[in-house]
């Protein structure tokens, strides 16, 4: 299991514990920023996580969310980058 630390430790997840957040098996060596930024976001969005108890790092928070759903239900969407944001590519050839 890989994971991170959590600037805040007071978090009901059923991925975070004491400031430790779970990334999943997918987390690597050489893992790209972007997955990595993706991934926290769908962590904290409440987009992933898991209801198992047994691979969990907060089994209290996979009680709670299992038995009441409307918790996450009732939970605002939010995208990584809002759809206001403007985002400018710029294609530069080298070489």
């Amino acid at each position: 299991m890989k994971v991170v630390s959590a600037l805040t430790t007071d978090t009901l997840h059923p991925n975070i514990s004491d400031g430790v957040v779970c990334l999943g098996v997918d987390f690597a060596a050489g893992t790209s920023l972007d997955w990595l930024a993706r991934q926290l976001h769908s962590i904290a969005s409440y987009e992933n996580f898991t209801l198992n108890e047994r691979v969990s790092l907060n089994p209290l928070a996979c009680r709670l969310l299992r038995e009441c759903p409307q918790i996450v239900e009732r939970l605002p969407r939010r995208p990584l980058i809002p759809r206001s944001a403007r985002l400018a590519i710029a294609v530069k050839e080298i070489g």
